[in-house]
């Protein structure tokens, strides 16, 4: 195991500027966008920290849908969230707490949690895309499900992101409202998405989904807490050990030889 470091965004405890660990140089090397050739400070950007929604009263047909990118505070929102960082030995732990602040009860029908990491490639040369940019591989696979962002370089460290308490990995959500400009360089970043109904009743037009979308009730006053655990190990090669030591399942293939009668 590597241990990560955390560090926040100006005085916002709920945002990471940077998310690293130790490189195959001994030096700090950052999953976060701090290495990336772009301007993304602001309210325009999402950032490692950041909450989508989507709810509407039980007894309502139309979504609402907001985050944390353009209100930190919610303050239009019914539903609050609490957001924390937190060192938990080697590994990082971000949980978030939502909460009904209405006399309503609230079907919640998006909870996603932005995935920001360096997948820029902007202005790099070759040299610094291989050293400072990752790419990132979902398995939307509900709560057995993880991401992994691995370097360009193969080296380490590599990262993990896993579910660490009620936040099922449902679905891979694109943030389209981020403002990072995309080009071939750059294909946009995603979130986790615990909770997708209402994408599914909307955005997504009813269209078959991996996993079938879900939503839950939280009544008048109730909160609910949710949890991602981020690792850091080594190489890709040792994911399949951090995931069993996480109690999550993988398969490894092995090459075999075929032969035709």
């Amino acid at each position: 195991m590597t241990k990560l470091h955390i560090q926040n965004l100006n005085s916002n405890a709920a945002l990471l500027k940077s998310l690293s660990a130790e490189d195959e140089n001994s030096e700090l090397f950052d999953f976060a966008t701090s290495k990336a050739k772009v301007d993304r400070a602001g309210s325009d950007f999402f950032q490692l920290g950041d909450v989508e929604l989507a709810f509407r009263n039980t007894n309502e047909q139309q979504w609402s849908f907001f985050n944390t990118k353009d209100d930190q505070t919610l303050s239009a929102s019914a539903i609050k969230v609490n957001r924390k960082w937190d060192i938990q030995d080697d590994d990082i732990l971000f949980s978030a707490t939502v909460t009904n602040s209405s006399p309503n009860d609230i079907e919640v029908g998006g909870l996603g949690f932005a995935m920001i990491f360096n997948q820029i490639f902007t202005d790099n040369s070759l040299d610094e895309s291989h050293n400072n940019s990752s790419f990132i591989d979902p398995y939307i696979g509900q709560d057995a499900g993880y991401l992994q962002v691995a370097r360009l370089n193969g080296q380490k460290p590599t990262l993990l992101v896993v579910n660490a308490g009620n936040t099922p990995f449902e679905a891979y959500r694109p943030l389209s409202d981020d403002k990072t400009q995309k080009d071939v360089h750059f294909e946009g970043f995603y979130e986790w998405t615990a909770f997708s109904k209402a994408y599914f009743d909307t955005n997504w037009n009813g269209k078959r989904q991996w996993n079938t979308p879900s939503s839950f009730v939280l009544k008048a006053g109730d909160s609910k807490a949710f949890a991602l655990k981020f690792i850091a190990t080594t190489t890709p090669d040792k994911i399949s050990e951090v995931l069993a030591q996480n109690k999550i399942p993988s398969a490894s293939s092995f090459p075999r030889l075929c032969s035709s009668r």
